[in-house]
């Protein structure tokens, strides 16, 4: 399949990127002081809330706690996103931006959301201020705090529906390489069959 024809093929998504980021931010964090340091300082409506993983099982459940809900603009678009954070007991703190695409956004537009995520200024500044305010209200349940001056990054991003033109769904068998390497390596030129592999 050619760029002109994933130009043409006008495919819908719903869906939304996820920004994760992780920091090491202490030799370890009381959770339970933690929670009652954040109902505090936050919102009733955001309570923290202390969960099981669904994916793994943690011998002590991580912290969760809903920072801010705000629009951020990418590309000239405005999105609607919900920044979080998850405190776990060894001393790492994961924040994570959900990036909400629009109902019905052309697939093209969803696929450079990934590239508008890196280079956007606004979000790291956002990831920067949560997580010094964050670190702030927690201090009294933190043990030998610091920040780790490398952090780990990554962007995930979930489709739960695909459309066509007349808004039929879509199975997503219909994406292919051609699709995906856009929207997961920012590149917009068309790769070799070797280099789209990998």
């Amino acid at each position: 399949m050619t760029l002109s024809h994933i130009d043409n093929a006008d495919f819908r998504v719903d869906g939304r990127a996820v920004v994760y980021r992780l920091y090491d931010i202490a030799y370890e964090i009381n959770l339970d002081r933690a929670q009652e340091l954040l109902a505090l300082s936050l919102p009733a409506r955001v309570r923290p809330a202390r969960g099981e993983a669904q994916a793994l099982q943690i011998a002590n459940p991580p912290l969760s706690v809903l920072l801010d809900e705000n629009e951020v603009q990418l590309g000239g678009a405005n999105y609607r996103t919900a920044l979080s954070a998850r405190l776990f007991d060894f001393g790492v703190c994961s924040l994570e931006l959900q990036v909400f695409a629009p109902p019905g956004t052309h697939w093209n537009q969803f696929s450079a959301l990934g590239g508008e995520l890196e280079k956007a200024d606004a979000v790291r500044a956002r990831f920067d201020a949560a997580l010094d305010v964050l670190r702030g209200r927690i201090s009294a349940a933190t043990a030998r705090p610091g920040l780790a001056p490398v952090s780990e990054e990554y962007v995930v991003f979930r489709v739960t529906r695909l459309t066509d033109m007349t808004g039929g769904g879509v199975k997503a068998d219909v994406l292919t390489d051609d699709h995906l390497v856009p929207l997961l390596l920012n590149e917009r030129r068309p790769l070799s069959p070797r280099a789209r592999q990998e």
